[in-house]
């Protein structure tokens, strides 16, 4: 979802719903990013102040609901509901734009810088294609969160870029593509992209094609079997394909028969920064801003 702000902000978040644990986590996660703040939430005790608000009128109108199905009710009170948050803040300053970031769980967030011509990673969390395989820690309404599973930063964002946020399939779609893109390039990355990122995903990825067992190892492989015409084209090919509803899951059945893609939920927020936020909104802006 993204939130109307005032016209040099926005702000947007991406929640994944668990499926094989707790209950009504769909509705969770809705509840997560419908009552997505237009400040950002910079650290834990922001994060459970602002979870304060409304866990408690979430449990209490779901148990209303659930009320004459004595299952799902009892699996709801004992097991809560669960679900991830990936979400990002865009403000306009004089010299470009400040992104605050958070992250719960393995929705991931990116950021491409385009200044350069193509798409350079400049910020990539979870960290590694692994953490995109583990458990993910998630939020519950049951629980407070902790601060050893919260990720939050601060970027500055001086020229074109591209912020993608994504349910962890389609995250690690996008982050295969452009390290397949990379190594078959014999790069660590586009141009401008952040060494310090870019050295160990790269190794990660190579060490996964030529050692590598299981389903990431295989997906790696069929990545790199797969060059297609470069990352910078792929991502503005799933940008455009954002266009609709039927449009985008087109484009992820497409790349899932392709064997590029892990069957689940697939969801994407695509932020195109163009130049310096003027006279934005969170629902598109203009073309030569910011684009949601």
């Amino acid at each position: 979802t993204s939130i109307p702000s005032p016209p040099s902000r926005c702000a947007a978040a991406v929640s994944d719903g668990a499926g094989s644990s707790g209950m009504f986590c769909g509705a969770w996660a809705e509840t997560l990013v419908g009552r997505l703040p237009h400040m950002p939430l910079s650290g834990l005790e922001d994060l459970n102040r602002w979870m304060e608000e409304f866990w408690e009128d979430f449990s209490v109108r779901t148990k209303k609901s659930a009320a004459q199905d004595a299952g799902k009710l009892s699996k709801f009170v004992r097991e809560g509901s669960y679900a991830t948050l990936a979400g990002c803040w865009l403000r306009k300053r004089d010299e470009g734009v400040s992104m605050n970031w958070l992250g719960y769980g393995d929705s991931p967030i990116y950021v491409f810088d385009r200044s350069r011509g193509g798409a350079a990673l400049s910020l990539c969390y979870p960290a590694g294609l692994a953490a995109l395989e583990r458990d993910p820690h998630l939020l519950n309404w049951k629980d407070l969160p902790k601060e050893n599973h919260l990720r939050v930063g601060a970027v500055d964002l001086t020229g074109p870029a591209t912020v993608v946020l994504a349910s962890d399939g389609v995250g690690q779609f996008v982050l295969m593509r452009y390290l397949a893109d990379a190594c078959s390039r014999g790069a660590d990355g586009a141009p401008g992209t952040d060494v310090s990122i870019a050295h160990g995903l790269v190794a990660e990825y190579r060490r996964l094609i030529q050692a590598g067992k299981g389903k990431l190892a295989d997906m790696a492989r069929a990545h790199l079997d797969a060059p297609g015409s470069g990352f910078a084209a792929e991502l503005a090919a799933l940008r455009a394909g954002l266009g609709s509803e039927t449009d985008f899951s087109r484009a992820i059945g497409d790349r899932h028969g392709q064997g590029l893609m892990a069957n689940d939920d697939a969801t994407m927020i695509v932020i195109d920064i163009d130049r310096p936020i003027a006279d934005a909104t969170a629902s598109g802006a203009t073309d030569d801003a910011v684009r949601i």
